[in-house]
């Protein structure tokens, strides 16, 4: 077994700004990629759990949450970080 972290992404990762629709709205806490990768150093498994209620509203797709994702993933493997996987609810 491998310890493991479960995340929250709006206000624990990145700036809550309601619903994130838009890829330019994502704004970064200045620590986030630091504190993912000295989890990830210390041997921890990092999970991201979020409740995406836009979904449900209609205000944007499924699509666009597993995109803005897959970008978040990537600035943090830029900055040495990592996150194992990326889960969602979609329902409002």
């Amino acid at each position: 077994m491998q310890p493991a972290v479960f995340l929250d992404r709006d206000g624990t990762m990145i700036y809550d700004v309601g619903y994130l629709g838009r890829f330019e709205d994502l704004r970064w806490f200045p620590f986030t990629v630091e504190a993912v990768r000295l989890l990830n150093r210390a041997g921890f498994l990092v999970f991201v759990t979020t409740n995406q209620g836009g979904i449900g509203l209609g205000y944007y797709g499924e699509p666009f949450v597993l995109d803005l994702h897959d970008r978040m993933g990537r600035t943090l493997a830029a900055g040495g970080a990592r996150v194992d996987g990326w889960f969602f609810c979609p329902h409002h």
